[in-house]
């Protein structure tokens, strides 16, 4: 392990101009508005939070292994949800990380070794597309493939995890936790961390959650196959944002006091600790803010009293601290106990009571206790009546809620993962609707990037065609591009039927479209499964976005039918508006999972229809972003007969 190129190395590349970067912060709500003069515990929330960095700074490039099991467990929508989250990992990387895939069974193979991402990734998509199905589980074998994989890394200035997914239990090679655990824990103290995602009900939660402990990254429970894409892209923006490893926050001077845990109980459970430096909290992602409460155990006197925040700092490659002051005056013993408590830091303390609760919850389930499993179900529903009405109460109780019907099937399992789950997103200062949050910023900078690197791109033809019209030519073009810049009569949206604000095509439309195009959206009518509504285009620079829902590729013929009939809802929305221009996604060739040939095929059906005999379009253009899908509708629309090229000059 000790030459391991991935080793942290301040001098081997310039770092970023800290005066260019988001400066961390730390905001503190104390639990009383003073200090008690004669010392003593005071509690408080503690909020960390860095902004993305601007779009001329580049981030460290990544360097990443995904680890899949492909053993018999695996078998069907599983082991395709894990192909479908690695290939959308790829995708996300920009030009200049690596990724390597890993699969395991009994044995372990290679399906890519780590290369360099560059423009062209159908290689690598194809290698993951050809991951069989056979095996056993062995998943040390696997993981340490993948470490290897990564420590040939030429550069020694990139963000290096290897990326585990497994849900059966460690029953070939090396199983012994301990052991295990000292491996992963000894690449991620020289650079290598390990985030661990175990999928349904028969996985080892305990081992899992020792290697992502051990090796300093993320423990995910997925519940089934249908959240493994979103937990890949939760996991690859987490690291894009990445700003700050090893955080310690302390009291300053030492003399002033100490910090803890409010309930070290959950902290313990989450994998959080603390030592006589402070405490060790999780890393630092920009656009993620962290939500803790702490105890301060103040000393005696008059000692001003401030928190120091250090961290490693990915861009900067230097250890960074920050102080902040705690200016609040010393109270007597009467006035320390007349003192109102905060409302938020009451609300916090609660929340932590539930999710202890919670813990034992799934410390009983897991001891197929289940009538004490119901009994902490029934005392920490009691506990929610003391929160107020809103946002968090709902949470808790629909959380709950959910425990109670795994205890009401005898599910203890099921009901063991999800009380972790949720206790851990409480106890680690983030949920998962703030990790969807980030996620969909670091999908806006990463594409604000793009065009900041390669405006030329921007609107990239790779195809002109003009197509004899009933009403004249009409051009054909297939373009890489943004769909929300079009500047068109109509652009096409594709999403859910409800219209539900989501990344990919829906969500960057909605967010260039201003609040007024989102209250639109949310106000439309439910769609049934190829149909289409429209709204004004608000801030875009269409006129017009015609929405249209799709249902996801299920190989039967079903789904292909839906897809044409999207297209054909889009196209007479479009012509019933008055548009003569019209830009359209792929639909269905991203979270909808069709194949790009399948995608291509419906829509050239269609769109030859529209164009030579139904409508008066002047445009319809096509606008993909992935170069595999993009190739896919070339190929398809050039198969068209009568076609004559349009000059690009």
């Amino acid at each position: 392990m000790a030459n391991n190129q991935n080793q942290p190395n301040d001098t081997a590349a310039p770092a970023e101009d800290p005066a260019t970067l988001p400066t961390p912060t730390i905001k503190i709500v104390p639990g009383k508005p003073g200090l008690p003069a004669a010392g003593g515990a005071v509690d408080l929330v503690v909020t960390l939070e860095v902004d993305l960095p601007p779009v001329e700074v580049d981030r460290k490039a990544l360097n990443l292994a995904l680890v899949i099991d492909r053993s018999g467990s695996m078998g069907g929508q599983p082991l395709e949800a894990a192909k479908e989250a690695a290939k959308t990992a790829v995708n996300m990387l920009v030009p200049g990380d690596y990724v390597a895939v890993v699969h395991f069974g009994h044995d372990v193979q290679v399906a890519q070794p780590l290369v360099q991402v560059g423009a062209d990734r159908r290689a690598i998509l194809a290698a993951i597309d050809a991951i069989p199905l056979a095996g056993n589980t062995n998943l040390f074998g696997g993981w340490a493939e993948g470490l290897s994989q990564v420590m040939t890394c030429p550069d020694p200035n990139v963000v290096s995890r290897v990326v585990l997914l497994s849900d059966g239990m460690a029953n070939a090679g090396v199983v012994d936790q301990a052991a295990i655990a000292a491996d992963v824990g000894a690449a991620a103290s020289h650079g290598v961390t390990t985030t661990s995602m175990g999928l349904g009900r028969h996985y080892s939660e305990a081992l899992l959650r020792v290697v992502a402990d051990a090796g300093r990254g993320n423990y995910e429970f997925l519940s089934d196959h249908s959240v493994v894409v979103s937990a890949f892209q939760a996991e690859v923006a987490g690291l894009s944002s990445l700003r700050g490893r090893d955080l310690v926050l302390a009291v300053q001077p030492t003399a002033a006091g100490s910090l803890n845990y409010a309930l070290p109980d959950v902290a313990a459970a989450s994998g959080l600790r603390a030592s006589p430096a402070g405490v060790h909290l999780p890393d630092l992602v920009a656009g993620l803010p962290l939500d803790l409460l702490l105890t301060l155990d103040v000393q005696a006197g008059n000692t001003p009293v401030l928190l120091q925040l250090q961290w490693s700092d990915t861009l900067t490659g230097r250890r960074e601290s920050l102080e902040q002051p705690l200016e609040l005056p010393r109270l007597s013993e009467q006035e320390w106990e007349a003192a109102p408590q905060n409302d938020k830091v009451a609300l916090e303390r609660l929340l932590l009571e539930i999710a202890a609760t919670k813990r034992r919850v799934g410390d009983a389930a897991r001891a197929h206790d289940l009538e004490r499993a119901r009994l902490e179900v029934a005392a920490a529903f009691k506990i929610v009546l003391q929160l107020p009405a809103g946002e968090e109460r709902t949470r808790e109780e629909a959380e709950l809620a959910e425990l109670k019907r795994r205890l009401e099937q005898s599910d203890h399992e099921m009901t063991a993962r999800y009380s972790s789950h949720f206790m851990m997103q409480k106890a680690r200062g983030f949920s998962d609707m703030k990790r969807a949050a980030m996620r969909e910023r670091e999908e806006e900078l990463r594409r604000q990037k793009f065009g900041f690197r390669h405006p030329e791109a921007r609107n990239e033809v790779l195809l002109d065609l003009s197509v004899d019209g009933a009403a004249g030519p009409v051009r054909v073009q297939v373009v890489r591009g943004r769909i929300e810049e079009q500047q068109v009569d109509a652009i096409v949206n594709t999403g859910s039927r409800s219209l539900i604000m989501a990344g990919g095509v829906m969500g960057a439309i909605a967010r260039a479209g201003g609040p007024e195009l989102r209250a639109a959206m949310q106000a439309a009518p439910r769609m049934q499964f190829g149909e289409a509504v429209f709204t004004h285009g608000f801030d875009l620079p269409a006129k017009y976005v015609v929405h249209t829902a799709a249902q996801v590729y299920t190989g039967d013929g079903s789904s292909e039918s839906v897809l044409s009939l999207c297209y054909n809802s889009v196209f007479t929305t479009a012509a019933r508006l008055g548009a003569k221009s019209v830009a359209l996604p792929a639909i269905g060739a991203g979270k909808l999972r069709f194949p790009p040939s399948i995608a291509a095929h419906a829509a050239t059906q269609v769109t030859g229809l529209w164009a030579r005999k139904l409508g008066q379009f002047e445009l319809i253009r096509f606008v993909v972003q992935e170069r595999p899908t993009a190739d896919a509708f070339v190929q398809a629309f050039m198969q068209w007969e009568g076609r004559r090229p349009v000059s690009l000059s």
